[in-house]
């Protein structure tokens, strides 16, 4: 029985976990029109991950040499950017509200933040 509450116990501090970290509105407003045509779950177009949630932020990106099990948020403010992203794509485009917004995310660690309501 004790056993089943410690299971029990870790199911609810791991779901509150997750519902406690989520994009900031204002970024997750601009990844779901910027990004998500692609970075859909799954992904579209040859997208390499998905860009719907926080924890696909955090999740590590590999592509050698330059990545090596970098952080998912890493790459978004590299490729952001460059410019190299998001690519071409009928009624998809980045504002330069919409990169100073995801840029400031990104030098500031790419915090957690209030969800969309």
């Amino acid at each position: 029985m004790g056993r089943a509450i410690g299971a029990l116990c870790l199911g609810v501090v791991a779901c509150a976990s997750e519902t406690d970290e989520a994009l900031p509105c204002d970024v997750a407003t601009v990844m779901r029109a910027s990004c998500e045509p692609c970075h859909s779950s799954p992904p579209v177009h040859g997208a390499l991950m998905p860009l719907v949630t926080f924890e696909d932020t955090r999740a590590p990106f590999t592509a050698l040499p330059t990545y090596d099990a970098t952080p998912v948020w890493q790459v978004i403010g590299d490729v952001v950017q460059s410019g190299w992203m998001p690519q071409p794509l009928e009624g998809v485009s980045l504002s330069t509200g919409g990169r100073d917004t995801l840029l400031d995310w990104v030098g500031r660690g790419a915090p957690s933040g209030e969800a969309c309501p």
